[in-house]
């Protein structure tokens, strides 16, 4: 686990530049207007990754998560993906607004997905199988052909 201390220093490398810098404060200001229009309440800090930020967030008993994408990212139509895929092999999409979406949260209160605790804990047998059984309800599902062609191919994303 990362100290507040350690976070801080790895968010200042993230965001030296001054482009991501004007995203920084744009994202958070996007993320408080999105958390009030919502009814949502902060449930956490909010953390940056190199092209979104994220905040957990409670709305009406649910915990959820606000992820702000960069608009030049892929991710930023990831909600078109989602709501093809109705939960279904995919994280659940609650609500979507441009490239501002709230989603079902799915990992613990630290941030540790499931699958990774299951590994850690010797059960990597079991969290292989769900990934298996994952992977075979999006094929169930098909791909959104809308989505398809705004995806930026593994090789040519700059990060």
């Amino acid at each position: 686990m990362k100290s507040k201390t350690g976070r801080f220093i790895l968010l200042r490398k993230i965001f030296s530049s001054n482009r991501m810098s004007i995203n920084r404060k744009k994202f958070l200001s996007d993320a408080h207007e999105f958390i009030e229009r919502w009814n949502c309440q902060p449930d956490g800090e909010a953390f940056f990754t190199h092209s979104r930020l994220l905040w957990p967030v409670t709305a009406a008993d649910e915990k959820l998560i606000l992820k702000i994408a960069n608009p030049d990212d892929d991710e930023a139509h990831a909600a078109d993906m989602l709501r093809h895929y109705d939960g279904q092999g995919a994280v659940r999409l609650v609500k979507s607004h441009g490239n501002i979406q709230l989603l079902d949260r799915i990992c613990d209160d630290k941030g540790t997905p499931a699958l990774e605790q299951m590994v850690g804990a010797g059960q990597a047998d079991t969290a292989t199988q769900i990934i298996c059984d994952v992977i075979g309800q999006l094929h169930t599902a098909g791909p959104p052909e809308k989505t398809l062609k705004n995806l930026i191919p593994f090789r040519h994303r700059s990060n």
